[in-house]
C-alpha cells in the first residue's frame, strides 16, 4: 500500500486549480512540482531532449543555478538507449565528475507521437529512489507522457500562430475578420492603416465603423456598393469587387480590390475580408486605355485622312486624265492624218510626253491603291517566259535606242506554266527593266528566272527567285535601304536627269509582298546592279500555250547543229539554250572570228548571226556579199543564215530580205527564234509558221478600220493592249477607268471598246450598262470584256450587261484576232 506521499489521487489533484481550466505549461509545473514534494526531490525537471549533449548542457550550468545539482551525462544515455527508467544512487564515486554531480537522479523517458523523444529527471541529495518509490513514479509515465504531448503540442500551436501572425501583419493587403455576435474582431497592419485605426483594436463595433466609413468613400459606386451588401446578407463569397474610394484631406483616391468570404473563428461565425490596394494598377489600366483611345482616335484620323487622300489622288487622276486622254486622241488623229515629216514630229512629241505624264498619274494612283489596301491578286495559269517577254516588248524600242542588250536565262528546274497574278508580276519585271535601261548606257540587261527553297515547307508550291542585273551607274550601298520607301531616288539629281516620281520600286515592294514575296538589291557604285525578288506560284500542268514552244516538236531538228554568234554572251548563251532544248547542238561565240573559226572546223546546219557583232563590220563582209562570204567561210553555198536585228534597225531587216536569210528581232522570243529556224530548215511546202498570226497581220486596220477605245487600269496591261492592236495596224485610245470609258464615248464615235471587268471608280459592268442605257441611234458599238476570271459565270455577267464579246487575260494577239473576225463577219453580214 502506498504512502500518503505516493498518493496517486493527490498527484493527481496537484495538476489543476479551482479557479479554472489549467493550460498544459502550467499543469506540467504542477507535475513537476507534485512529484519533487512527494519524493523528496531537490529538483524535477522535464527534458526536450534526452541524450548527452543535453545531459554536457545541464554539466556547464552553473553550480546554484540548479539546486541539488544534476546528473551524469551517461544516465541520459542509459535512458535513452533504452527507453526504459534509469536510477543511479548518490552513494556511487565518480571520481571524473564534480561533486555537485553526485546525487541520487531517477531518468523516467518518454517518447511522442511525432518521434520526438525526452525525459522527466528528479533529483535529490539523500538516499537512492527505494523499489517503491520507483513503482510509483513509473505508474505516472502514462499521465506524464500525455502532459509532455501537451505542452509539445502547445508549443508547435503558439510557434505556428506566432510565424502566422507574423506573415499577415506583414502582407501588404488589408486583412480584416469580425465575427457575426460581435465579440470579436482582428486588423492587420495594412487593414489598421487603410481604416485609420490601431492594429491593437479588437472590438468589432470600432472595425465595423471604420469599414462604413471607408465604403462611405465610395458613395458613387452603387453597383459595387450594392454587389456587397447582397453578398453580405445572403451569406455568399465576394470575389474581386472593384472599389473606388475618393481622395479625402487625408488620404488619396484610393482603388481597391474587395474580397470575402464567411467563415468560423474558434467556432464563431463570422466573416473574412481582403482589401487589395490596385490603385497603381487601376491608374495604370486607366492610362493605357485613354493612350488607346488616343491611338483609335488617331488610327481612325489616318484612315480618314489616307481615305481623304485616296479619293482625292483618284479624283486628280481622273480629271487629269481626262483631258489628257482628249489631247492624246486627237495627236492620235492627227497621225493618222499623213502629215509632213516636221509636224508628224511636233504631234508624236505631244503624244509621248503625254503618255509620259500618264505614267506618272498611274503610278500616284497605284501607290495610293496600294496604301488604301485595294489591290487584290488575280490568279489564272500564265507562262514565266510569255510574261517576260511581253515585259521586253514595252521596252524593247527604249533599249534598242541605247544600244542595250536585253536577255532571259530561265532555269531547267523552273516550270513552263504557273499560276499566279501574271499582270502584277509583268508590272514589277517592266518597272525593274525599266529603270535598268535608264540606268545604263552601255551594256545589258539580264533577267534570270530559278526556283528558291521554301521557307514554308507547309504551303504548297514553287518559290520563285527573279532577278534583273544590268551594267549601269550602280547604286551605293548606303543607299540600298533606302530605295524601296516612297518617293525615293538616290538624290535630287536624278529626278532632273532621268525624271520619275521615286514610287516605281516602292509600289514593286508592296506587288512582290502582295505575292508572298520579298525584294532587296545587290550593287556597288560604278559595278552596275542586281535587284532580286521572290514570288511564291503554284506549278500547272502543261496547257499546251500556243504561244509556247516546249521540247523538240519536230525531228528535223533534233541532231541539227547550229552557230550562234553575237556579241552579248548573255544574248547568245539564252538564245542556245533554247536551240538545245530542241534537241539542236549549238556553239556560242562572240567575235566575228571566232565565228569564221568555228565554220570553218565544223559543218553547222545553221547559223543565227547579231548584225552589230564585233569584226561582222569588216569590207570582207560588206553588205551585198555578206551571206555568200559567211557561207564561203563555211564552205557551204546553202548553209542558212539569221540574222539578229534591233527592234529599231529597219534597214537591217531589209538587208536580210535583200539577202534572203532569216530575220530575228531582238530581244529573241522563243517563238519567233523557232519559225525563223523552221522557215530556213524546211522547205515551206512542209512548213508554215503556226504561230504567225502572234505576229500580227497590219492588213486587218485597212481591211476593217476601226477607231478603238481600251479601258484598263493598269498601265503596263495598256501597254500591251495598245501594242498587240499596233500589230494588227490600229492605233488606240486609253482610259483607266469605267467613268472615263463612258465620257470619252460620249465625247467620240468609236467602233470597238475592249473593257477591262475589275475598275476603280466605275467597274466594265457598270460602264458597260451606262454606255447601252446612252446608246445613240446609227452607232453601233461592240464592247468586248477583258478579264482573267473565264467562269461562265462572269461571261453571263458581261453579256447580260450588254457586252458583245469575251476575251481573258492575258490578252494574245490571237484572241483579237478571234474578235475581229468576228467583226467583220457581222458587217459582211449587215
Amino acid at each position: 500500500m502506498l504512502t500518503p506521499a505516493l498518493d496517486i489521487a493527490a498527484f493527481l489533484a496537484a495538476l489543476v486549480e479551482a479557479r479554472g481550466p489549467v493550460q498544459p505549461r502550467q499543469a506540467l509545473a504542477n507535475a513537476l512540482a507534485a512529484l519533487a514534494a512527494q519524493s523528496s526531490a531537490s529538483q524535477a525537471l522535464a527534458l526536450r531532449r534526452i541524450d548527452a549533449y543535453a545531459a554536457e548542457a545541464l554539466a556547464e550550468w552553473p553550480a546554484g543555478s540548479l539546486p541539488g545539482g544534476v546528473i551524469h551525462p551517461a544516465i541520459l544515455g542509459d535512458a535513452a538507449e533504452t527507453g526504459q527508467p534509469v536510477y543511479r544512487d548518490g552513494s556511487e564515486r565518480i571520481a571524473a565528475i564534480p561533486k555537485r554531480l553526485r546525487h541520487a537522479a531517477a531518468v523516467l523517458p518518454w517518447t511522442l507521437d511525432d518521434g520526438s523523444a525526452g525525459a522527466f529527471v528528479l533529483v535529490r541529495a539523500g538516499a537512492a529512489f527505494t523499489a517503491e518509490e520507483r513503482g510509483y513514479l513509473e505508474s505516472l509515465l502514462g499521465v506524464l507522457g500525455l502532459l509532455a504531448q501537451l505542452v509539445n503540442t502547445t508549443a508547435r500551436a503558439e510557434r505556428l500562430a506566432a510565424r502566422f501572425g507574423a506573415i499577415v501583419q506583414t502582407l501588404p493587403h488589408a486583412l480584416v475578420f469580425i465575427d457575426d455576435d460581435g465579440s470579436e474582431a482582428f486588423v492587420n497592419g495594412a487593414a489598421a492603416a487603410l481604416l485609420g485605426i490601431s492594429p491593437a483594436v479588437t472590438e468589432p463595433a470600432r472595425v465595423s465603423a471604420a469599414m462604413h466609413a471607408m465604403r462611405a468613400r465610395a458613395s458613387e459606386q452603387e453597383d459595387a456598393l450594392r454587389t456587397i451588401a447582397t453578398a453580405v446578407a445572403h451569406d455568399r463569397e465576394i470575389r474581386d469587387v472593384r472599389l473606388s474610394l475618393a481622395a479625402t484631406e487625408s488620404a488619396p483616391r484610393t482603388v481597391l480590390s474587395v474580397s470575402s468570404t464567411p467563415t468560423r473563428e474558434r467556432g464563431t461565425p463570422g466573416r473574412l475580408w481582403l482589401y487589395i490596394d490596385i490603385t497603381a494598377r487601376h491608374l495604370a489600366l486607366e492610362q493605357l486605355e485613354a493612350n488607346n483611345a488616343a491611338l483609335e482616335t488617331a488610327r481612325h484620323a489616318a484612315d480618314a485622312a489616307n481615305e481623304a487622300k485616296s479619293r482625292f489622288l483618284a479624283t486628280m487622276s481622273h480629271e487629269l486624265r481626262t483631258p489628257m486622254n482628249g489631247v492624246l486622241g486627237m495627236a492620235g488623229l492627227l497621225l493618222d492624218m499623213g502629215l509632213a515629216p516636221e509636224p508628224s514630229e511636233y504631234v508624236e512629241t505631244i503624244r509621248s510626253s503625254g503618255d509620259a505624264l500618264l505614267a506618272i498619274i498611274n503610278d500616284i494612283l497605284d501607290f495610293s491603291k496600294l496604301e488604301a489596301g485595294m489591290f487584290e491578286l488575280e490568279l489564272q495559269p500564265f507562262s514565266l517566259r510569255s510574261c517576260v517577254e511581253e515585259a521586253f516588248d514595252l521596252v524593247a524600242v527604249s533599249a534598242a535606242k541605247k544600244r542595250l542588250e536585253l536577255a532571259l536565262r530561265i532555269a531547267e528546274d523552273v516550270p513552263w506554266t504557273v499560276r499566279g497574278d501574271i499582270t502584277r508580276l509583268r508590272q514589277v519585271i517592266v518597272n525593274l527593266l525599266s529603270n535598268a535601261i535608264k540606268f545604263t548606257d552601255v551594256g545589258e540587261v539580264v533577267i534570270a528566272i530559278a526556283c528558291a527553297p521554301k521557307i514554308d515547307c507547309q504551303r504548297a508550291g514553287v518559290r520563285l527567285h527573279l532577278s534583273v542585273r544590268d551594267t549601269g551607274v550602280g547604286i551605293p550601298a548606303e543607299l540600298h535601304k533606302s530605295l524601296f520607301r516612297s518617293f525615293s531616288q538616290l538624290d535630287a539629281s536624278i529626278s532632273r536627269k532621268y525624271g520619275g516620281t521615286g514610287l516605281g520600286l516602292a509600289i514593286c515592294a508592296r506587288l512582290v509582298a502582295l505575292m508572298d514575296g520579298r525584294i532587296w538589291v545587290e550593287s556597288e557604285q560604278g559595278a552596275g546592279a542586281t535587284f532580286h525578288f521572290t514570288i511564291d506560284v503554284d506549278a500547272v500542268s502543261d496547257s499546251g500555250d500556243a504561244g509556247e514552244v516546249h521540247g523538240p516538236s519536230y525531228p528535223e531538228l533534233v541532231g541539227q547543229r547550229a552557230l550562234v554568234a553575237c556579241g552579248s554572251e548573255q544574248v547568245g548563251h539564252s538564245v542556245a539554250e533554247q536551240l538545245k532544248s530542241w534537241g539542236i547542238d549549238a556553239n556560242c561565240v562572240t567575235t566575228t572570228d571566232e565565228a569564221v573559226r568555228r565554220l570553218r572546223l565544223l559543218p553547222y546546219t545553221l547559223a543565227i548571226l547579231d548584225r552589230h557583232l564585233p569584226g561582222l563590220d569588216a569590207p570582207a563582209f560588206a553588205e551585198p556579199t555578206l551571206a555568200s562570204a559567211i557561207r564561203a567561210e563555211a564552205a557551204q553555198a546553202d548553209l542558212p543564215l539569221i540574222l539578229m536585228v534591233s527592234a529599231v534597225d529597219v534597214e537591217s531587216r531589209r538587208l536580210a530580205t535583200r539577202l534572203g536569210v532569216g530575220c530575228l528581232v531582238k530581244p529573241v522570243k522563243r517563238s519567233h527564234l523557232f519559225d525563223a529556224i523552221m522557215s530556213q530548215v524546211m522547205s515551206h511546202e512542209r512548213w508554215q509558221p503556226k504561230r504567225a498570226e502572234l505576229r500580227g497581220d497590219t492588213g486587218w486596220a485597212e481591211r476593217l478600220p476601226l477607231r478603238i477605245l481600251v479601258a484598263e487600269d493598269n498601265v503596263v496591261n495598256q501597254k500591251v493592249a495598245r501594242l498587240l492592236l499596233r500589230r494588227l495596224g490600229y492605233r488606240c485610245d486609253v482610259v483607266a477607268n469605267g467613268l472615263e470609258a463612258v465620257d470619252a464615248v460620249s465625247r467620240r464615235r468609236y467602233d470597238l471598246v475592249l473593257m477591262d471587268m475589275q475598275m476603280p471608280e466605275m467597274n466594265g459592268i457598270e460602264a458597260t450598262r451606262r454606255l447601252r442605257g446612252e446608246a445613240r441611234p446609227g452607232s453601233p458599238l461592240h464592247i468586248v470584256a477583258m478579264t482573267a476570271n473565264a467562269m461562265r459565270e462572269d461571261r453571263e455577267a458581261c453579256l447580260s450587261a450588254g457586252m458583245d464579246d469575251f476575251v481573258s487575260k492575258p490578252l494574245r494577239v490571237s484572241d483579237l484576232v478571234t474578235v475581229l473576225e468576228r467583226l467583220s463577219a457581222a458587217a459582211r453580214a449587215s
